[in-house]
């Protein structure tokens, strides 16, 4: 995993900012610039995942369990909104079962259709709760699908989780920083 960048690098993968943007960054003109630093700087929490997801050098094992960790730390806003529906919370506990061997692929794959079923009920509301439910739902794809359409269920879960957090407010950008930080430490 990479964790050093120079000025020329974050350039490079600079994503949507432009020349100028980047020039203004608090860290750009540091000798070497790490990963640490760019997670602590001003940039909004949703463009610091998209810059280790894209310039990171992560495995696709580690883009599911990073996914997978930001679906659980979203799902508190789908419960809120769907008390009494427990599919989402259940589909990402499978994927947990999964990748410890507890339980087979086809479970998971049930549980992963029952909590999208939920999804498309939560996508009629379009509410910070159905970004929560696609987030889970991404991250069991992340886990039953080839690799390529893991990686990005695992990258849509991750856009889910940030659509949800901003309309959850800013305890959940501190707890998803904490989590991106954890993840790279």
């Amino acid at each position: 995993m990479k964790t050093e960048f120079t000025k020329v690098e974050i350039m490079y993968g600079r994503g949507c900012y432009s020349r100028e943007e980047v020039k203004k960054l608090s860290f750009i003109n540091l000798p070497c610039i790490p990963i640490q630093t760019i997670l602590e700087s001003e940039i909004p929490i949703k463009d610091k995942r998209w810059f280790i997801w894209n310039n990171c050098d992560l495995t696709l094992d580690q883009k599911k369990d990073l996914a997978l960790q930001l679906a659980w730390c979203v799902l508190p806003i789908y419960e809120r909104k769907y008390p009494d529906n427990p599919a989402v919370k259940e589909c990402l506990q499978a994927i947990e079962d999964f990748k410890i061997g507890k339980i087979s692929i086809d479970i998971l794959k049930e549980k992963r259709k029952a909590a999208y079923a939920y999804v498309d009920a939560a996508y009629a509301a379009v509410d910070a709760a159905y970004a929560a439910a696609y987030a889970a739902v991404d991250a069991a794809y992340a886990y039953v699908d080839a690799a390529y359409a893991a990686a990005y269920a695992a990258y849509a879960a991750v856009d889910a989780a940030y659509a949800a957090v901003d309309a959850a407010g800013p305890s959940y950008s501190q707890k998803l920083q904490e989590i991106l930080i954890a993840f790279m430490s």
